[in-house]
């Protein structure tokens, strides 16, 4: 058989191990990737590799969901329709409900505590966007409050992190009087002023940091807000996005700095709809 002959039951068979890995990894429970694989070679007719290649795929799909996917198999474009059909059968089977269950159960930990210390802030990356993954349309059972509300808590978790991460890169380099400034700006002031976190340089200069968290990979799609594209253009010197990701299990951090359209393509999700 050609690596598109894969039949129904061998993508699905495929689909259920991975998404146990995945409730593994998002648990931060250890578990043996080419184990596991040689493991399925039992019962599915692939070679190691060609498994491996799938389960890639496997997270390119979710990657487009805008899902966790497994640390370590980095998404691949390219995959066939009947294996996003597969991700969909096992979506539509679980209610939509096992990813955000698990990853919101596991940052609810004393991941943010006062005694926790984040890493430190990397050097900012640039990554570049891929092609939005498709898939087949397929009717799902989602409660849409509950995973917006789980969206909010990741949302305003991340914002803590690099409050605390900004406050210690101060104090790192003896600008206390600068660290103590440092506010939650969307949580003191409200929402709407097209940043989270108001910060500082080291040589005072005021840092508008937006902060767009995700249990996924780097690569992860994010939404942001027209207000918050218009405050980055008005302050293209000191508006900063942070993208933090991998938080549930490693947190990670790289920044994007304006204009916003060199490092992500920004699509439209959303219409205004006036009547003529």
């Amino acid at each position: 058989m050609s690596a598109s002959d894969w039949t129904d039951e061998e993508n699905d068979l495929l689909v259920v191990d991975y998404f146990e890995m995945l409730r593994l990894d998002l648990r931060g429970q250890a578990f043996n990737k080419a184990a596991r694989r040689r493991a399925l070679t039992l019962s599915i007719s692939r070679s190691d590799k060609a498994i491996e290649f799938k389960q890639q795929n496997v997270s390119a799909v979710l990657e487009g969901l805008q899902h966790p996917w497994v640390t370590g198999l980095r998404p691949a474009k390219n995959y066939q329709g009947s294996l996003a059909e597969a991700v969909q059968r096992f979506l539509n089977h679980q209610n939509e409900i096992s990813f955000e269950d698990i990853s919101q159960s596991f940052i609810e930990i004393d991941e943010v505590s006062a005694e926790y210390t984040p890493p430190a802030l990397p050097q900012a990356l640039t990554i570049k966007p891929k092609a939005t993954a498709s898939f087949t349309r397929r009717p799902q059972v989602i409660d849409y409050a509950k995973r917006d509300a789980n969206n909010r808590e990741l949302g305003k978790l991340g914002e803590e992190f690099i409050l605390q991460a900004e406050k210690e890169r101060l104090d790192a380099a003896g600008s206390t009087t600068l660290a103590e400034k440092v506010i939650w700006a969307s949580k003191e002031q409200g929402d709407g002023l097209g940043y989270d976190i108001l910060s500082y340089s080291e040589d005072g200069k005021q840092r508008f940091i937006e902060v767009k968290t995700t249990n996924g990979g780097c690569e992860t799609p994010f939404f942001i807000s027209q207000n918050e594209v218009d405050f980055a253009a008005e302050e293209p010197n000191n508006y900063i996005l942070m993208r933090v990701y991998d938080f549930s299990t490693n947190p990670k951090v790289f920044e994007l700095q304006v204009p916003l359209e060199d490092h992500v393509e920004l699509t439209p999700t959303i219409y205004k709809a006036s009547f003529k």
